[in-house]
């Protein structure tokens, strides 16, 4: 299989803050599972007034050790990047690329943050549950958008 050119365009990122610490009440010999309900993702898309300028997305993902979960870390990450669409692709669908696809791509980096800054730590490296950003909230919103820009354009009305 070859890989082709995304519609999505990462121009730049940054990490925009970074937290690890290592549980000293860890206890390595027992057992330790990580998964999407231990942490809390957050994403934001800012389209830029211009459509030339794109997006700015930030990904938050926060894990705090609480009571008997023997996780071996808390951490908060927050990365922002700044995307383009490809001027070809659907203009009524860029915004479900970028909600959709952007945080992904933020994600896998803060994954290999996460995982490379954690080996350093006293216990095993963690590795970021799989995640997809393709939610039922977020297909409820494209939705309602979509219906709502058909409605005005019937109308002539501008949003």
């Amino acid at each position: 299989m070859s890989p082709t050119t995304s519609s999505l365009l990462l121009n730049d990122y940054f990490t925009e803050e970074l937290f690890i610490k290592a549980n000293a009440e860890h206890e390595p010999e027992k057992p330790f599972s990580f998964s999407l309900d231990d942490i809390t993702v957050s994403a934001d898309a800012l389209a830029s007034k211009k459509k030339s300028d794109g997006w700015q997305v930030r990904l938050t993902i926060f894990h705090q050790t609480e009571g008997k979960s023997n996780s071996p870390y808390s951490f908060r990450i927050s990365s922002v990047g700044f995307f383009n669409v490809d001027s070809e692709y659907p203009a009524d669908k860029a915004e479900w690329l970028i909600r959709t696809n952007a945080p992904s791509v933020l994600y896998s980096i803060a994954r290999d943050i996460i995982k490379r800054n954690t080996a350093e730590g006293p216990w095993r490296s963690l590795i970021l549950p799989t995640v997809s950003f393709y939610t039922e909230e977020l297909k409820a919103m494209i939705k309602k958008k979509s219906a709502s820009a058909s409605t005005d354009a019937k109308t002539g009305k501008k949003n």
